[in-house]
């Protein structure tokens, strides 16, 4: 049977099953269901209750889906850092831009690869990556260090390296976010953001990595932002998500991409707060292959909405049949229509294995970026007193669901890391605190020798004033850096906070909060690792792209 005529031989309700990645959190029993009743395709990571996300029960639960559903499933999760976004157990990467910092394309490359290595032993067809969103906009709150640089250049050799080392390992690679979210100013996670350039601006920078990859890029993920440039006739303040112009004309026509197209989650407020339940019937018409279900429901409801708008005739079958087929070529491509059965086994050899830590740990050290070094290296019994100061984020304690997953009480492992080299005291704060408490900790570190500021400057979902610096923590890094003591500066996350902090004496600079960019740094503090690193986005006029400092 040709897959042309095995789509013909399915019901509408199969047909749909394919096109949607199930994200009901902790839905499982639904899931089951779903799965039993032939109406179960595609399922996300996010779906799998965070106590069950052990590799026992993570490779219980989805095998039984596969072994219950008479329809092969697509497995999705988001994957920037690796499966450790939802994977507690997988190896966590670094971020996308300490891979631009450190400039080596081969090393991009079996980044990905690694993390590819451990989704296909798991099962987990889809990988959301690479990131090719250029991000120019330094006030950018939900992109920022998920780019690789703000060079269009950069981003396609990165994005090209990433989507090799991903796709050489068989999975479906998710370049995103269509038609780019690197200029926006907000999260689209909680609100619709506008890119108001000119098309002649888009297609010289947002869409280039598309149409200079896409004829290697098995999938595209799009994004909820209005782009009035590329939008079509009647479609006012239409986002890419719900638009046919954007992805039929710009995507398929224009730039050429025949592959899979999957929708941003459609949790999301920008989204959500529009559309409503009707985000999933209007991203189909758009032109999706696949969408991202909204996890904070019962998926049966957006499925049962899908099925009913094909009945009804407002989405027409012809468009349902093409989607499903491109669905099934690349569910070949990766595994998913075999009999695949993940192994325990190998799943507890590969994935966190050492090589792949050893593998993460080089990432974070080649990252590493030298910005000031008045006093750096530091020699630890020269230090006298020592006390570091760190600052704390909700996400810490919480966690976030879509992206950026606590990364493991990143203040404590500060801590910790310091003290492999000399005695140091760990005070923590709020990343927004209030006065009183910057000026204990101001009062506090008058009593040390040295002072270790580590401000955590965070890129994660649905955080107001994602990314920023708050006042009070300015004004705790002036006093700090303008007291008796020797200080210096482990700034963790968004490079662009350099702008707005005073200029240290003594800086380095990471692109994240992962233990082993924690790690690398404080090597790097104590000469343990030579710093090679350059800044892959311009900062300001003292620090522009391609700056390290040199004594």
């Amino acid at each position: 049977m040709t897959t042309k005529e095995y789509v013909e031989s399915l019901s509408i309700e199969e047909k749909v099953a394919y096109m949607i990645i199930v994200r009901g959190e902790n839905y499982i029993p639904r899931l089951h269901e779903m799965a039993k009743d032939g109406h179960l395709g595609g399922v996300g990571a996010v779906a799998i209750p965070k106590e069950s996300r052990t590799p026992e029960k993570l490779v219980e639960i989805m095998n039984s889906l596969r072994e219950e559903s008479p329809l092969p499933i697509t497995f999705y999760a988001d994957a920037e850092h690796g499966l450790a976004v939802s994977v507690p157990f997988a190896t966590r990467f670094p971020s996308a831009m300490a891979l631009g910092a450190a400039g080596d394309l081969e090393l991009a490359r079996l980044n990905a690869q690694a993390i590819g290595r451990e989704a296909r032993v798991l099962g987990f067809n889809i990988v959301a990556s690479p990131t090719l969103d250029v991000n120019i906009e330094p006030e950018n709150p939900i992109i920022c260090t998920r780019a690789f640089s703000d060079d269009t250049d950069t981003v396609i050799k990165f994005g090209r390296a990433y989507l090799e080392g991903l796709q050489s390992e068989g999975r479906i690679t998710c370049g995103k976010h269509f038609p780019g979210h690197g200029a926006t100013a907000t999260d689209s996670h909680m609100t619709m953001p506008v890119v108001d350039r000119t098309r002649e601006e888009l297609d010289e920078v947002e869409l280039r990595p598309y149409r200079e990859i896409c004829n290697d890029m098995w999938g595209v993920m799009t994004a909820h932002i209005f782009f009035p440039a590329l939008a079509g006739e009647g479609e006012v303040d239409v986002p890419a998500t719900m638009s046919r112009t954007m992805l039929y004309k710009t995507l398929r026509e224009d730039i050429g991409f025949d592959n899979l197209i999957v929708s941003d989650s459609l949790t999301m407020k920008g989204i959500k707060d529009k559309y409503g339940l009707d985000a999933s019937v209007g991203a189909i018409l758009a032109g999706h292959d696949m969408i991202l279900q909204d996890y904070s429901d019962d998926p049966i409801i957006t499925y049962n909405h899908i099925v009913q708008a094909v009945k009804d005739g407002r989405i027409p079958m012809e468009w349902i049949d093409a989607s499903v087929e491109r669905i099934l070529k690349f569910q070949e491509k990766s595994g998913a229509t075999v009999d695949f059965r993940a192994d325990i086994d190998e799943v507890l050899r590969v994935v966190g294995c050492e090589e792949h830590i050893k593998l993460a740990k080089t990432v974070a050290a080649r990252g590493v970026t030298f910005i000031e070094g008045a006093n750096v290296p530091m020699k630890a019994d020269a230090m006298g007193k020592t006390l570091i100061i760190a600052t704390v984020g909700p996400e810490e304690i919480h966690g976030i669901t879509d992206i950026g997953a606590a990364g493991g009480f990143s203040s404590t492992n500060i801590g910790v890391s310091v003290n492999r080299y000399c005695k140091a005291d760990l005070e923590r704060i709020s990343e927004t605190p209030e006065p009183a408490d910057v000026d204990r900790v101001i009062e506090l570190a008058k009593g040390y020798d040295t002072v270790i500021f580590a401000p955590f400057v965070r890129t994660v979902s649905y955080k107001v004033n994602g990314g920023k610096v708050h006042p009070e923590i300015l004004r705790l890094a002036e006093a700090v850096n303008n007291s008796d003591s020797d200080t210096v500066a482990l700034v963790f996350g968004n490079p662009y906070s350099l702008a707005v902090f005073p200029e240290f004496k003594n800086c380095i600079l990471s692109y994240g909060d992962d233990v082993y960019s924690i790690d690398a740094s404080v090597n790097a503090l104590f000469g343990a690792e030579e710093m090679t690193a350059k800044l892959p986005v311009q900062v300001s006029d003292k620090y522009p792209r391609g700056y390290s400092y040199k004594k």
